[in-house]
């Protein structure tokens, strides 16, 4: 069963490709390819028999040459489908169709080449049966192409003739005016136009023309030589009809409008030169219409020149050169009037072009001027005055005052004065750039040392020269920037006296190009200036103060002598505010108050304080001077610190310790109240006894601890000088004892009993002699007294 299938599916294939979609008709008699006419495409005389839904192809041979055309011609009016090409394969690839260019003509028109073997007509559609009825032709393609145009031409050609009669009539006597220009213009230019194109087509045939033919009696070719020739005779004729009527239509619409006239003298010119071809009668009237109306041409210019208000070139258009040229051509030679116009003309656009030439060159200095504005080198103004020494030989010489009919024309003078201005103009400048020369030398080696303001000096004493000052836009500023960095570096160098006179001098400065310009920038600059030298000032008085304070805390020396050291005083006392007085005073105090704080807080609190701290620390490493350190700086502490003040009275011999409670001892110190620092010495210590008490008349017992070294020979002798109770001695009699100091009540002796005032001040002052000079510690201890048995 599987052999069996195969074989039918192999015998399949053996069919199907047998079997060709496209039938091939063979014409009998063959096709050829020649110029033959049209042939009959047969099958032995027979029409061949198309059957619906078949399809068919026929092959052509290619041309014997190229430019040919094969024209097929069916006379079957069945419905049938089909297409010419180069390609094909049995219907097989893509379908491609040459272009047939007689549609509409009722023929299918091709362009064949010999570059193809083989052409094809493909029949892809038969819509019944029928018998084909078609003939063929090889045809040249310009034999066709006129052939089926040929009568088209003729009657183009017919048609559009222009009537000569009027042409042929133009003489000297011939009426123009009567002449509908319009109209006449409008018939030839259209029909000139439409036989140019016809003369076109013809033309391009001639490319595809072959050899030879030329020298045959080819019909075709001599229908259209002949056909040619009299459209190339229509064509010269109507070109110079219409040549004609252009002029006079030109010339006639310009009748009573002289500028109109003058502009069409490029019109009118080129007429006359490609005149040659045309009658001497049309040439004349042409030649008399012109000449008669250049009468009014130098009337026309001299009125357009009488009102040039100005020293422009003046170009005319068209040039008088053409007008002068159209004179000739008209009238043999220009008029001598019209030759001074030129001439006058040509001298007035002469120096309008010299004053140009200086413009230009005046441009190109301010140019340079623009591009190198500021701080010129020492070879600019010599650049500048070679470039003016060429430019004067350009200053015209007012030829055009000697043409005397326009002696007094607007334009003639306007240019002898320009002339005049300008060659002033140059001098001046050549003058001024003389001068600036000579003084950019001398301001560039100012500048080379920072001199600002010897080169303002400069500028101000050549206010003059104003396009000089122009050159140096910010010779203002550098030199307030220059007077800025020499005081801020003054200032930091602390030289305060120069500083501040520098900075005076800025204030008052005026000396400056641009003053009012520059003014607010300066005053803003001083102040700034102003307020640091201030914040130097303080700051250095300050950063001076404050490390003597620190070096001279502990210091117990001279200490008076410190109080009149300069650093309690400004580095330097400014005398000047841009601000006023006011302000001036303001900063002055704010300086002086904060040294003066120094001198009266600052400074003798912390010596206070640190003397005593280091007082403290060993009464006996110096301690009387340590002491009287002390009190020496108290004398000048403006300060309430209580501590501080205690530490003062507690260091001063001639202020009493108070002893505000009973029972308790209170430590002070007995120093020297003379200065024998080898020898004997007077000791004071003083207290003052304010102790609450609610008896009208208070007693205490006043017990006073002594250091071993001064009451240690007590008993032998009076230890003391002299104790006093409010400036009153104490003596140790009557009810008042005095107790000795001894070793067995630890160097205490009692005064007792003393009477105390009990709303007063109650001193009690001891005094006493050592071979010593140093501190010595007591206690000082009041109560009340202690009722004895005899």
């Amino acid at each position: 069963m599987k052999s069996r299938l195969r074989i039918l599916v192999a015998l399949l294939m053996i069919y199907t490709i047998g079997c060709s979609t496209f039938k091939e008709l063979e014409p009998d008699p063959e096709i050829l390819a020649g110029e033959r006419g049209y042939l009959d495409i047969k099958d032995d005389k027979e029409n061949f028999e198309l059957e619906k839904g078949e399809k068919y192809f026929i092959q052509f041979p290619p041309p014997p040459k190229n430019n040919f055309y094969l024209v097929l011609e069916s006379q079957t009016t069945a419905p049938l489908g089909y297409y010419f090409t180069n390609v094909f394969d049995d219907g097989e690839g893509a379908k491609i169709e040459m272009t047939d260019e007689g549609k509409g003509t009722g023929k299918s028109v091709y362009e064949i080449t010999t570059n193809s073997m083989h052409y094809f007509w493909v029949i892809d559609r038969v819509g019944f049966d029928m018998q084909l009825n078609a003939k063929y032709r090889y045809v040249p393609a310009w034999r066709y192409k006129f052939e089926n145009k040929h009568a088209d031409y003729k009657n183009i050609l017919e048609t559009n003739r222009v009537e000569r009669n009027t042409y042929e009539s133009i003489d000297e006597n011939f009426n123009l005016r009567s002449l509908n220009f319009d109209r006449e213009i409008d018939i030839v230019d259209t029909r000139l136009s439409t036989i140019k194109k016809m003369q076109g087509d013809l033309n391009s045939l001639s490319s595809l023309f072959p050899p030879g033919v030329a020298n045959s009696n080819d019909e075709a070719f001599i229908n259209w030589t002949n056909l040619r020739n009299a459209t190339t005779d229509e064509i010269a004729f109507q070109s110079k009809y219409l040549a004609v009527l252009k002029f006079f239509y030109t010339e006639n619409r310009t009748i009573g409008n002289t500028e109109l006239f003058i502009s069409e003298t490029g019109t009118f010119l080129n007429f006359f030169n490609s005149s040659s071809d045309l009658p001497p009668r049309v040439i004349e009237r042409a030649k008399k219409e012109i000449g008669e109306r250049l009468d009014n041409a130098v009337g026309y210019y001299n009125k357009i020149l009488n009102a040039k208000n100005d020293v422009d070139e003046i170009k005319f258009s068209p040039p008088l050169s053409d007008v002068r040229e159209l004179f000739i051509e008209t009238r043999g030679s220009a008029p001598e009037d019209f030759n001074t116009l030129m001439s006058y003309v040509a001298t007035l656009n002469k120096e309008a072009a010299q004053l140009e030439r200086i413009k230009e060159g005046l441009d190109e200095i301010d140019y340079k001027f623009r591009r190198e504005n500021s701080w010129p080198n020492n070879n600019f103004y010599p650049d500048v005055l070679s470039r003016i020494e060429t430019l004067m030989p350009l200053v015209p010489r007012g030829e055009v005052a000697n043409y005397r009919t326009y002696r007094n024309y607007n334009c003639t003078q306007l240019m002898e004065r320009t002339a005049a201005t300008k060659k002033n103009q140059l001098r001046e400048m050549q003058l001024g750039y003389d001068q600036a020369k000579l003084l950019v030398v001398e301001i560039n080696n100012y500048r080379a040392r920072s001199v600002y303001k010897e080169i303002i000096k400069l500028l101000n004493q050549n206010r003059n020269l104003t396009f000089l000052r122009r050159q140096y836009p910010d010779l203002d500023d550098l030199s307030l920037e220059f007077q800025r960095r020499t005081i801020q570096n003054l200032t930091i160098g602390k030289a305060y006296p120069a500083a501040e006179q520098n900075l005076i001098n800025l204030f008052k400065d005026e000396d400056y190009l641009d003053y009012a310009g520059i003014r607010q920038k300066k005053s803003n600059i001083v102040l700034q200036l102003e307020n640091e030298l201030f914040e130097s000032i303080k700051i250095g008085s300050k950063e001076r103060v404050d490390k003597f304070v620190l070096e001279n805390e502990t210091t117990f020396t001279n200490v008076k002598s410190m109080y009149k050291d300069s650093v309690f005083l400004p580095a330097y006392d400014i005398t000047f505010s841009s601000l006023g007085n006011n302000t001036l005073q303001k900063k002055r105090q704010d300086i002086n108050g904060y040294l003066a704080n120094m001198k009266h807080f600052d400074f003798p609190e912390a010596a206070i304080k640190s003397l005593y701290a280091n007082f403290t620390r060993n009464i006996s490493q110096q301690g009387v001077e340590k002491c009287r350190a002390i009190v020496d700086h108290g004398t000048f502490y403006k300060g309430k610190d209580i501590k501080v003040r205690n530490i003062i009275a507690e260091c001063d011999i001639n202020s009493p310790k108070w002893i505000t409670r009973p029972k308790e001892y209170r430590r002070l110190f007995a120093l020297p109240a003379t200065s024998n620092r080898n020898g004997n010495n007077e000791y004071v210590f003083k207290t003052l006894l304010q102790i609450p008490s609610e008896a009208q008349f208070p007693v205490f017992d006043i017990n006073i601890k002594l250091p071993e070294e001064v009451a240690k020979n007590a008993s032998n002798r009076q230890w003391y000088s002299i104790i006093k109770l409010n400036s009153r001695e104490i003596k140790n009699e009557g009810r008042i004892k005095i107790t000795a100091p001894t070793s067995e009540n630890d160097y205490e002796f009692q005064v007792t009993p003393v009477s105390m005032d009990k709303d007063g001040k109650n001193i009690l002052e001891v005094r006493f002699n050592y071979p010593a000079f140093k501190v010595f510690e007591i206690s000082v201890m009041a109560q009340k007294p202690i009722i004895k048995k005899n």
